[in-house]
């Protein structure tokens, strides 16, 4: 203890000391504690600390856990204010505080102290508690919670988001400040800047949500405006423009159209919107912000058709206003007005009137502007309509209002609009042409009113085989008016939207796939047709029940039969004499040469004996074997297994409904031959059915034919022996080395041929079903496009609107107050929210898919912790060291000459280095490597030789050149691939490189280095025939993007030769941010698309969360994504059968990074989650646990682990009642060990409790002395009635207050899962915002949910798993913790390995910085069996690695990075360390962080320094890279996580080369050696100078202080070494033990996909359920199964994770018996069933439910009984059983309410009693689930309470009920209302 000091060294709570008190009493220590006033108390932890030296040197302290405060080990920085804490012994901890800072060495002198303490007299510090060091208990990092610091300052009043969208609208609005310094990074700083911090990720993303729509709203609160100025301007004559502006506002589709479309002067339109508007500026200068980004996808769009549509309803409002208060004419020309619109309205639904109509009234016509002609054109109208119409009123109407209008009085307004009402009833006109859509050749078909039967014939003109699809647009309607016959139809995808679909009579559609009947003996057998696609979509549906769609599969082939006659002329004798064997010889070998290769046939020609035995593509085995001499001929022909073909898919039937009225049921048409009805689906207002499946072609026999023929029975023996002809039978070859019995029973052998020992060949007749060589697979029709149908929806939706308006004008009388201007803005503003609203909904509810993927991650406690030096494989040590193994033109950077720019490598010292290479990795290159890597050199020197412009430094030159040599070019490419790229051809490939060059250079403006097209060829060709797979080794910078573009494109364009399409090419990449670059951003935006569009290859990404965006990109030849995202729509396919990949082969993949797929990421499983029922009630044990945490305190649980245990124990208490035999005390006193003993067996043995102490009767009432009936062994004890205490206290266990519910199909789960739970709990408790994960919304999705989620930063790429949750409810109680909506726990279901999914590529190949160490080399070659090489760099590499530098202070750490940032920027500053080593130039720098958390630590830091512009963050994937497509120039600091460690290319500036280049400083130590030359390799790219350092910070405890600065490296590296060897040979041999797993958990999956595959349970219940009335609904049983069976089998991977040998024993139930079905699916998923069903059938499945032990949890069922009940009448007959069930569901449901009220309150009080960050966004989504699952409940409960037609409680509808006999017709009243 500290001399002087009277606080005891005892526990001390809640003391009071002023400032000036403790500095009185602490004044004589060594050490001043700093802390200048915050406005926040903080939760501290502290470390002790060391009095041996006067420096500030915390061991280990973890300080604080909210956004503003940060780790430092002895002072932390919060908003710019510093807090400094110490100690004055290792015993103790002491608080004091003052105003100023010190340097670190500096000591506040004493005079000092009372002043500065002074100032701060009023604050008054709470010390919480102070402990003896000796009795304090350190967990892992040496940390102890010492208490609580309370400040007493004055509270600011933080912000709210209104607050902050005023403030950003008042901004936007100064007229002060240019259009660049109001777009949204400068309205982040302002933000920050009024509120004097750095805003977090959630209030960042919230900012840009409000930022986007403010700007929105002030854009068209502007263009409105100025609509409304220009239009009240007297000068304005609408009728001169109203027809231009209809047209200019038809022509513009989005902002950026306004820009493109519209004349800049002279357009009306342009004025509005643009005209000294800067709103629309800042719009399409943040195009990537407005348009690009996914989340304003329905919001940006919103507004601008909102606009449109307004402006038109306010043109037609206001001329038909004008001619209608006519003074003169007003009243007649609304007369006329209102029957023209009446009867077009009316007549262009009619075919015939339509004709009459196009004929009368042209195109030319309605472009016309002479008053003059349109009497006469309206009276030609009224006289060529016969006079027996059937609306016949219509046109005397119509003659009549336009007789009374004289010729003279057609004014210029009155003839405008009658022009445009003509325009928008008449035109567009019903056009139909072929057109190429996302690689598509589609029928499209778009008009005003569509008539089917009117196009058929120029359709049937325009089909063609390789039209795929047909797409009807009807702006108002579609009539289905004529069939789609099948023989010309067949197969073809069909695609409508419009505002009504009108079927005019019985209308068959049969787009099914054509059946495969008759082929030849030599075709191969091929696959049913699919059947097509139907997708519609519309408003409103009349007379569907006309109408019948099928869409079935067709049959496959069968197996070709031969017939005698056809094998005899297919395949003579040759054993015949006399010449005619001879010619025979001819014939099967020109036959033979049609099936296999020529030069196995040549055999034939040149030996007079020959065998072959070959397989084919159609036949199994192929055997010809002929023996020949002088006396004697043997003949074996034998043909076994021939293929069939799969029966096609059914196609799928999609009817959409848009804005249906609630309560109308929709007409539906009918589907398939069995007129079956579609069914809903879990998507309001969508329903779907499926065609049915052809069949699989029949398989045939085996034939065969042996024919001996010797000298003596030529004449006689002619025919031979045939086998197989006559019946369908399985054959085989017998050999044995003696002939057998019988005449052409045997054939022999040609002697010594290889694989051939025996003499001679039979043929024998087995029993059994024939062989099938192969099953040919049918491929399914690809998904129509629903978003390419859904682009017609705004223009539908327009027109509509504008009809309504027009109708709405007609028919209303004239306002005598017109409606003032700002009336009408804010109806407008109303009616953008409410469509905003509807929009939002539709897009939500159609994301709602039950099949969406959502990634799993273990919760691996491990990998979640800071990693430290301890266990880092990674050398830091004190030496130069440079990545890549290359060497190095070591130079100080001051000293780089720009002049002296190394000279580039070429192809013959590439290869060479390549050759020593192999010969470091694996002893000596081979002959075969060698030639290989000479025959490379000889491809790259061929295609440099024939460049054009080599040699040419000057970019004009070489765009001249580039210019010049085009036509060449263009001839090159047509001749090289035309007919498909050949790879086995030099010439070929030697032209591919020429012409990739070129468009590099082109697109780029700098050729390939021979390095890069070394690795193109290494990759394109293979070295050794029989190994498929190549690995590259290529250094950062080297340019691997366009390497693997390349590869890419001649694969895709390799195979077009065969199918006369392109080849599948898959290209994994570390992250979504480089699929994206790569294949969608154009080369100057950093991106390489227009490389492959050069070249005519489609690219494209499944980065996208939308299935129709993912489907549309594996259209394409190049697919770029995370390996994650090719895994998920795999599994969605396979399992569900969703069809994203449609026929996309496993053909070739491409990975960039390589390293990170195997090595890092190998064993990776990636799983689809599985929502379980029940899994909801697992929110009651989380609250539970949360609760007990939260609340505990240290002395009820003084250690970690006891804490656990009480938990644990109130756990098991409430679910099961769990006694101990201590607690038999409590029962009787006087019990002794031995009694408790004897009653503790006997209650087991009773089956009272169980061997876990668990109580086994729930019912209190059970429990009796009968059942107890225990006889005490202590005599004195049986005088006492010990069986009557043991009741009442069992009973009052079996009574316990419940606060846990779960249902009993999950306690076995609960079991299995309770202590990952709770250390999960604890481990939630300590992660970091901002470490580990971020608080957010999910930016990638197209949803506009605003509710912030826990989203997982992946610590290996930087990037956010947005689709990715912790497993072991991780997840769950980080949700509870930050308040975020809870989501369900996942289990393990639908899944795969990383390795197993890259194994199915036909070829593997793969580009990365490094392939790691010889281990891993090793490990790669005999798990994925591939070639490695390695490229060396294009130049030498001019890297400095600075001497690594590793602090124990956390404080020295940050200002040491510091320090380092200002000397590489050359920035001055004060007490400076000597500049003798260091840059004296100017140079910019990257900095390497660990976590966001530090990036931003860092940056509120290096703000003091550097102006703002100058510094930038990269630590989001959503976050544009700043110098991606720009050159980074000098005095620059960019601050990053591991996210720009992989794939960013960073472009340097001349002056920043000049100057030495990029500084790259690592802040922490990766986990191995591959991260840290990934990052390093930012810098010294393409022979630019660089150089890097590492500072890294050790919080490891217990190192002596005179280690605070710099470690020495020496004993560091030989300690490293030897760990980081260890541990690397001991995670490979870990791998290969878990790929062995992998595959035995893989195989288990693969047998359950084969009898529970969605498709697979259709097929079976579809088949015996085609009679039964659940045929209507099988897809709802088919669900329920499916899912049931995935809910069986998550369980059971969960029980048996670590023992896969276990089989999963669960069959498919007994189809054919509907009880065996719902028995045997999870009861909640009945009640999913009954709902599709009568309610007799329904109520059986309830009443089970109902009736069950676990009731409770399913309050639906409940309702749904009730109900029932009512429905069914049997109200009046058993009211008391009603009233029962009414009582017991409104029991049912208002416990579930008070659960969910208790659930937010606990948590809501949990987060009161926490740390709260200051934020404007408060994240409260937990309280409004909550609060909106109470709502839900409560509807529900009122709905029961108002079944009988009034809304009243239980007790009152009881005694209400008296009355209902006297009332026998009010039941049946309120049934009916």
């Amino acid at each position: 203890m500290c001399q002087g000091c009277d606080i005891s060294s005892n526990l001390l709570r809640h003391q009071q000391y002023s400032l000036a008190q403790l500095y009185d009493r602490w004044l004589f220590c060594e050490f001043f504690i700093s802390y200048l006033l915050t406005s926040f108390g903080r939760q501290a932890v502290f470390s002790p600390f060391s009095n041996s030296t006067p420096k500030f040197n915390v061991n280990a302290l973890s300080f604080l856990h909210s956004d503003g405060w940060q780790n430092l080990d002895n002072y932390a920085y919060y908003n710019n204010v510093t807090v400094l804490l110490a100690s004055t012994d290792f015993d103790v901890y002491y608080v004091v505080a003052r105003d100023a800072i010190k340097s670190d060495d500096e000591r506040m002198p004493e005079s000092e102290g009372p002043d500065r303490l002074n100032q701060l007299e009023d604050t008054t510090v709470h010390l919480f508690t102070v402990f003896e060091g000796k009795s304090v208990n350190m967990d892992w990092d040496g940390a102890v919670v010492v208490g609580q610091i309370h400040t007493q300052p004055k509270k600011t009043e933080e912000k709210t988001q209104e607050d902050v969208a005023k403030e950003i609208k008042n901004w936007i609005q100064l007229d002060n400040e240019d259009i660049d310094l109001k777009l949204l990074p400068n309205a982040v700083s302002h933000i920050e800047s009024e509120l004097g911090r750095q805003l977090s990720s959630l209030e960042t993303t919230s900012l840009e949500w409000q930022y986007v729509k403010i700007v929105l709203e002030m854009w068209h609160s502007e263009a409105s405006r100025k609509m409304f100025d220009d239009l009240e301007n007297p000068a304005t004559d609408i009728s001169i423009e109203l027809s231009t502006l209809l047209c200019e506002l038809n022509s513009v589709n989005s902002f950026q159209e306004i820009d493109t479309k519209l004349e800049v002067d002279g357009s009306r339109l342009r004025i509005w919107c643009d005209g000294g508007c800067r709103y629309l500026q800042m719009i399409v200068k943040q195009e990537e912000l407005f348009k690009d980004t996914p989340r304003f996808t329905i919001l940006v769009p919103c507004y601008f058709n909102h606009f449109k549509i307004f402006c038109i309803n306010e043109l037609f409002s206001r001329c038909w206003n004008y001619v209608v208060n006519d003074t003169t004419n007003g009243k007649k020309y609304r007369k006329f007005l209102s029957a023209l619109n009446n009867f077009l309205a009316n007549i262009m639904e009619c075919k015939e009137f339509q004709d009459i109509m196009e004929k009368v009234v042209s195109e030319n016509m309605l472009a016309m502007d002479s008053i003059i002609s349109w009497p006469k054109c309206i009276n030609m109208i009224c006289e060529h309509f016969p006079t027996d119409y059937t609306e016949e009123s219509l046109i005397q109407c119509l003659k009549q209002a336009a007789a009374s209008i004289a010729d003279d009085d057609w004014t210029r307004e009155f003839t405008s609009l009658v022009k445009e009402i003509l325009k928008k009833n008449l035109l567009p006109k019903t056009n139909v042409q072929v057109k190429n859509e996302d690689g598509r050749e589609i029928i499209s078909i778009q008009g005003n009113v569509v008539f089917l039967s009117k196009i058929m014939e120029k359709m049937i003109e325009l089909k063609s085989n390789i039209v795929q699809e047909i797409q009807i647009v009807g702006l108002v309607s579609v009539h289905v008016d004529c069939s789609l016959e099948n023989d010309i139809w067949h197969g073809i995808n069909v695609g409508v939207i419009t505002d009504k679909i009108i079927v005019d009579c019985e209308v068959l559609w049969n787009v099914s796939g054509q059946h495969i009947t008759h082929q030849g003996a030599e075709e191969p057998r091929q696959p049913g047709e699919s059947g097509g696609n139907v997708h519609l979509v519309c408003n409103e549906m009349i007379n569907a029940n006309q109408w019948t769609i099928i869409s079935d599969g067709g049959d496959g082939s069968a197996a070709h039969k031969w017939t005698r006659d056809e094998f005899k002329n297919a395949f003579p004798s040759m054993s015949l004499f006399g010449g005619t064997g001879d010619r025979n010889m001819v014939t099967i070998a020109t036959k033979l040469r049609n099936l296999l290769p020529g030069k196995r046939v040549s055999r034939l020609l040149r030996r007079p004996s020959f065998t072959i035995k070959e397989c084919m593509e159609d036949v199994k085995q192929l055997m010809v074997s002929f023996y020949k001499t002088e006396k004697e001929r043997h003949t074996l022909i034998f043909l076994q297994g021939r293929g069939v073909g799969q029966g096609g898919y059914g196609g799928t039937v999609t009817l959409e409904i848009l804005n249906r009225p609630p309560f109308l049921q929709p007409s539906l048409p009918f589907i398939g031959f069995q007129k079956r009805l579609l069914y809903t689906t879990r998507l309001s207002d969508v329903y779907q059915a499926s065609g049915s499946d052809g069949k699989t072609g029949k398989p045939a026999g085996d034939v065969g034919f042996i024919h001996n023929v010797n000298s003596d029975n030529c004449a006689t023996n002619m025919e031979g022996n045939y086998f197989g002809f006559e019946i369908d039978t399985r054959l085989e070859l017998n050999f044995s080395n003696n002939p057998s019995e019988g005449k052409n029973s045997c054939a022999r052998l040609v002697q010594n041929v290889e694989s051939y020992l025996n003499d001679y060949a039979s043929i024998e007749i087995k029993e059994g079903v024939p062989e099938t060589k192969r099953l040919v697979e049918a491929v399914k029709k690809k998904a129509i496009l629903r978003q390419n149908l859904f682009q017609h929806l705004s223009q539908i939706n327009q027109r509509k609107e504008m009809f309504q308006t027009l109708q709405a004008m007609f028919y209303s009388p004239l306002q005598s107050h017109p409606i003032s201007r700002d009336e009408v803005l804010a109806k407008q503003v109303q009616s953008i929210e409410i469509q905003l609203r509807q929009l939002s909904f539709r897009s939500q509810q159609f994301q709602m898919d039950n099949k969406q993927a959502k990634m799993v991650k273990p919760a691996c406690l491990e990998q979640l912790k800071p990693y430290d030096l301890d266990s880092s494989p990674l050398l830091a040590h004190q030496q130069q060291v440079v990545t890549g193994r290359e060497d190095v033109a070591s130079t100080l950077n001051s000293a780089i000459d720009p002049s002296q720019t190394p000279e580039e490598r070429n192809v013959n010292y590439i290869v060479s280095d390549m050759i020593r290479n192999l010969q470091i990795w694996v002893g000596f290159p081979s002959y075969q490597e060698h030639e290989f890597l000479s025959h490379i050199k000889e491809i790259v020197q061929s295609s440099t030789n024939i460049d054009l412009i080599h040699g040419f430094y000057d970019q004009d030159e070489i765009r001249e050149l580039l210019n010049a040599s085009k036509f060449r070019i263009a001839t090159m490419m047509k001749e090289t691939w035309s007919n498909g790229l050949d790879l086995k051809s030099d010439d070929a490939l030697g032209r591919f490189l020429y012409v990739y060059n070129f468009v590099v250079q082109k697109q780029l403006g700098f050729s390939l280095r021979d390095a890069q097209r070394v690795a193109i060829m290494t990759l394109l060709l293979r070295c050794d025939p029989n190994v498929y797979n190549t690995l590259v080794q290529v250094s950062t910078g080297e340019g691997k993007s366009l390497i693997v573009a390349g590869v890419a494109i001649a694969f895709a364009l390799s195979e077009k030769k065969k199918s006369k399409s392109f080849c599948h090419i898959d290209v994994i990449t570390s992250n979504s941010v480089l699929a994206l670059r790569d294949s969608t951003l154009s080369s100057d935006k950093g991106g390489l698309k227009d490389i492959y569009e050069f070249f005519n290859v489609s690219v494209a990404n499944n980065c996208s969360h939308s299935i129709e965006e993912r489907t549309k990109a594996y259209d394409s030849a190049v697919v770029y994504g995370e390996l994650a995202n090719f895994q998920r729509d795999y599994l969605l396919d396979e399992f569900y059968g969703s069809d994203i990949r449609g026929n996309r082969r496993f053909e070739h993949v491409i990975i960039d990074e390589v390293d990170c797929m195997l090595l890092d990421r190998g064993n990776n499983t990636l799983y689809l989650s599985h929502d379980i029922p029940g899994m909801e009630t697992l929110e009651s044990l989380y609250v539970f646990i949360w609760e007990k945490m939260c609340n505990s305190t240290d002395e009820e649980n003084n250690s970690k682990d006891r804490l656990k245990e009480w938990i644990k124990s109130g756990v098991l208490f409430d679910l099961y009642g769990v006694t101990t035999k201590n607690d038999l005390k409590l029962v009787h006193e006087p019990l002794d060990d031995f009694e408790k003993d004897a009653l503790w067996n006997h209650l087991i043995k009773k089956k009272v409790i169980d061997e876990n102490a668990r109580l086994l009767i729930a019912d209190a009432n059970q429990i009796t002395e009968e059942k107890i009936n225990y006889e005490p062994k202590n005599a004195q004890l049986k005088k006492t009635n010990l069986n009557a205490k043991l009741v009442f206290y069992l009973r009052k266990l079996a009574n316990r207050q419940r606060r846990i519910r779960i249902p009993a199909h999950l306690l076995g789960f609960v079991d299995r899962n309770l202590d990952t739970w709770i250390d999960n709990a604890f481990h939630a408790l300590d992660l970091r915002r901002d470490e580990n994960y971020v608080i957010d919304q999910d930016r990638t999705d197209t949803s506009p949910d605003l509710n912030p989620q826990v989203i997982i930063i992946d610590p290996d790429t930087g990037t956010d798993q947005t689709l990715s949750q912790w497993d072991g409810a991780l997840h769950q109680f980080l949700q509870l913790k930050e308040g975020c909506k809870l989501t369900l726990q996942s289990l393990k279901a639908v899944f795969i390995s990383n390795a197993t999914y890259i194994r199915k590529y036909e070829r593997m190949l793969g580009v990365s910085g490094t392939l790691g160490s010889e281990q891993e080399q090793d490990f790669l070659r005999n798990i994925y069996k591939c070639e490695l090489f390695r490229v060396p760099t294009a130049f030498p590499k001019v890297f400095t690695l600075r001497p690594t530098k590793v602090f124990f202070s956390e404080a020295q750490w940050l200002q040491e990075i510091i320090r380092e940032t200002l000397d590489v920027l050359n920035v001055p500053k004060e007490n400076q360390r000597e500049l003798n080593d260091v840059d004296v130039k100017t140079r910019s720098i990257v900095i390497f962080c660990r976590t966001i958390r530090e990036v931003n630590k860092l940056y509120q830091e290096l703000k003091l320094y550097l102006p703002i512009d100058r510094i930038h963050r990269y630590t989001r994937d959503y976050e544009k890279f700043a110098f991606e497509s720009g050159q980074l120039d000098i005095g620059h600091a960019i601050l990053a996580t591991n996210l720009a460690g992989r794939g960013t290319d960073i472009k340097i500036s001349n002056n920043l080369r000049t100057n030495g280049g990029l500084h790259i400083c690592l802040t922490y130590l990766p986990e191995n050696e591959r991260i840290k030359e990934q990052a390093m390799g930012r810098a010294a790219r393409k022979g630019d100078p660089g150089s890097g350092i590492l500072i890294l910070y050790d919080n490891r405890s217990g190192h002596t202080s005179n280690k605070d600065k710099e470690l020495d490296a020496e004993e560091l590296l030989k300690e490293m070494e030897v760990k980081r060897n260890e541990q690397e040979w001991e995670r490979l041999s870990r791998r290969i033990e878990d790929f062995e797993n992998d595959e035995r958990q893989e195989n288990l999956f693969k047998n359950f996909i084969e009898t529970f595959a969605e498709k697979k349970i259709q097929a079976k219940l579809e088949e015996s359920s085609r009679e039964k009335d659940i045929y209507q609904h099988h897809h709802v049983v088919m669900q329920a199964i499916r899912d049931s069976a995935l809910d069986k089998w998550a369980l059971f991977l969960d029980a048996n994770d670590s023992h896969c040998s276990v089989d999963f024993q669960i069959e498919v139930p007994n189809l054919e018996n509907f009880d065996d079905i719902i028995n045997w699916i999870m009861p909640v998923r009945s009640i999913a069933v009954a709902k599709h069903l009568n309610l007799s059938m329904a109520n059986d499945i309830l009443k089970r439910i109902v009736n069950s032990d676990s009731s409770f949890f399913y309050p639906a069922a409940h309702y749904y009984q009730t109900y029932i009940f009512l429905k069914e009448n049997k109200f009046l007959e058993e009211k008391d059983e009603f009233f029962r069930k009414l009582r017991v569901a409104e029991t049912i449901i208002n416990d579930h309410i008070d659960m969910q009220l208790s659930f937010n309150s606990i948590i809501n009080k949990s987060m009161s009693n926490s740390v709260k960050i200051p934020s404007f966004c408060v994240v409260d989504a937990y309280k409004e689930q909550k609060e909106n699952n109470v709502k839900i409940m409560e509807y529900f409960l009122g709905s029961l309470r108002s079944l009988v037609g009034n809304y009243c409680s239980v007790a009152e509808l009881r005694e209400a009920s008296k009355a209902f006999p006297k009332k026998t017709g009010f039941l049946k009243n309120s049934q009916q209302n």
